[in-house]
């Protein structure tokens, strides 16, 4: 049996689209499956390697979680970073490290599997693949810019498009065009709906 599980990066139509070629190439023959002691080792792996990622082992481990904030100063830009949304270049540097790791990992996979296009692999980003970090890292941006609207009357309605940072595509460098108006308040070729009265 295979499954294919996205969530890793902000970009999810690449990710199931690396790893639907990767299952592919597995049906058809192309690559040897690896065997069932194979998937466990390289699982384990897998979970050795998050104990060394602190983002990883905090979804993991409530011990640590529990020790690393008992630890850690209240003002200290990772607290407030993951208990108050307050950004800093701190947390900007680790984020993007951190979505560097994940790019990398995807990249990985297109190397193992022989996916056509190169992004780089476990070591080494190409610039596309900085590019798709840079992207991750601004859609983890926009989740924040997006808080600051939690207690405005916007916050019912306001995506990633209304903000002024546009975020562009990786592949042509287009901007996500800002909507004209609220995205609900759209008909199907994206002109403002007429009121009914």
């Amino acid at each position: 049996m295979m499954y294919i599980v996205e969530g890793d990066i902000d970009v999810p139509l690449l990710e199931v689209d690396v790893k639907a070629y990767g299952c592919m190439r597995y049906l058809t023959g192309d690559l040897v499956a690896p065997s069932e002691e194979e998937m466990l080792e390289a699982y384990r792996e897998d979970l050795r390697d998050s104990m060394d990622d602190i983002d990883g082992r905090l979804e993991m481990d409530q011990n640590y979680e529990d020790a690393v904030f008992e630890l850690l100063p209240k003002d200290h830009w990772y607290s407030k970073m993951t208990k108050d949304h307050v950004v800093s270049a701190e947390s900007f540097e680790w984020e993007l490290n951190n979505e560097r790791a994940i790019v990398k990992k995807i990249a990985s996979y297109m190397v193992r599997f022989e996916y056509p296009s190169n992004i780089g692999d476990e070591d080494e980003l190409t610039t596309k693949g900085e590019s798709f970090a840079q992207y991750a890292l601004a859609c983890w941006r926009s989740r924040y810019d997006l808080a600051k609207f939690a207690h405005k009357p916007e916050a019912e309605w306001i995506t990633f498009r209304d903000l002024p940072q546009g975020l562009k595509s990786v592949y042509t460098g287009t901007t996500a065009t800002q909507l004209k108006v609220r995205w609900m308040d759209l008909d199907d070729e994206g002109n403002e709906k007429k009121k009914v009265l």
